[in-house]
């Protein structure tokens, strides 16, 4: 059996795509996850560049406000051709070719190489007549995506600018306050200096004699630093039980507001749960959840209990059991959603208030050191005199 894909190259081209499918090895399920995947790689390979999730948030605002409108497929793409980015004008290319070929926007979708969970929501409700509520609810988890990483971004904002700060700093002090004072210190004997002074002194020396030179190695040499830096400041605050809380939080709502999506879009439970946990960045939570989704598939049971199997929040499970009494779980999943998103927010408040005060120690003591180093041989001078 062959599998044949008609992709659309970033110039306009048809590009056509034959693949050796072996059916005998995929069946059911298991065929469309290899036929997605299969997709997918294609158009990665294909197209270098991926719609960002802003992009994405607002590709679905546009299709959402087609459908509230009732307008055409041909507004669609006039209004992809004044999108805010090239990546996205490029979709009109593709949609301008669905439209000759009687396609649907959602299919057209699935070139542009989607989450997964959007592409499976919005082809489910297509069937079911919802795409409406569904594009809302997309633009929802996207939104809730966007102002997480923006408020986690945050937490490492402050220790940025303070890095910037030192940097130019230690500039002032090389090619300016040092040189003012070179002199006196020329009247002076460096042996006795600190050798922090003498290290500055000589820095000075060389940078006046090799500006370019030695502006180009430290900015070098800064970014360098900066990477070391953040990538350490990055695996050492995940000890810190406020910062993997907000990890923890963050991977609950997302997934519960993906969930509640999908069920909303007509798709099964246990597909549902296995597309909602691919977001998930905590990698036992996201096996645990995938774990659940075959076993529901395979056996049956209720949401609650294997939850409960693998030691789940209570409260989560709480709410889970709630919404499966009462058949209103959807309702139960958006208020996990609510209730974890804000507690994410009071953690990520709790991490500004333990980082900043340390990234201002960091900081007195580098201008401290600098101060000192400059101000050593000087101070020793006065007394000799």
């Amino acid at each position: 059996m062959y599998l044949v894909y008609d992709i659309i190259t970033k110039d306009d081209k048809n590009l056509e795509v034959v693949v050796n499918f072996p059916s005998e090895r995929y069946e059911g399920e298991n065929a469309i996850d290899y036929q997605f995947n299969l997709q997918k790689t294609i158009r990665e390979n294909i197209f270098s560049k991926h719609l960002s999730e802003s992009e994405i948030y607002e590709l679905i605002d546009i299709l959402n406000q087609v459908e509230e409108n009732q307008l055409s497929q041909i507004d669609t793409i006039e209004m992809l051709e004044r999108a805010s980015t090239k990546k996205l004008r490029n979709l009109s290319v593709a949609f301008r070719k669905s439209l000759k070929e009687g396609v649907s926007i959602v299919e057209t979708l699935r070139e542009a190489s989607l989450p997964r969970y959007i592409v499976m929501s919005l082809e489910s409700a297509q069937k079911g007549g919802k795409l409406g509520s569904t594009y809302v609810n997309i633009m929802d988890i996207l939104k809730l995506r966007l102002d997480t990483q923006s408020k986690i971004s945050k937490i490492l904002r402050y220790p940025k600018i303070v890095f910037g700060f030192l940097i130019v700093y230690f500039f002032v002090t090389i090619f300016f306050i040092i040189p003012s004072s070179l002199e006196l210190i020329s009247m002076m004997d460096p042996d006795k200096f600190p050798e922090v002074s003498k290290k500055l002194y000589s820095m000075s020396e060389y940078a006046l004699k090799n500006q370019i030179t030695f502006v180009l190695m430290t900015l070098f040499f800064s970014y360098g630093m900066y990477k070391a830096l953040y990538f350490l400041f990055g695996k050492l605050i995940l000890f810190i039980p406020a910062i993997r809380k907000i990890e923890e939080y963050k991977d609950i709502s997302l997934f519960f507001s993906i969930l509640s999506s999908l069920q909303e879009s007509g798709i099964l439970l246990h597909n549902s749960i296995k597309f909602a946990s691919e977001i998930i960045t905590n990698k036992k939570m996201k096996n645990n959840l995938l774990g659940i989704s075959k076993k529901l598939r395979k056996e049956g049971g209720t949401f609650f209990e294997e939850l409960q199997n693998i030691n789940f929040e209570q409260k989560v499970c709480s709410f889970v059991f709630y919404g499966e009494k009462s058949g209103t779980q959807n309702v139960y999943f958006k208020r996990i959603k609510n209730i974890y998103s804000k507690k994410m927010n009071d953690q990520i408040d709790i991490a500004l208030e333990f980082i900043n005060p340390i990234t201002m120690i960091f900081t007195v003591g580098i201008m401290l050191t600098l101060y000192i180093g400059v101000n050593a041989p000087l101070l020793t001078f006065g007394q000799n005199m």
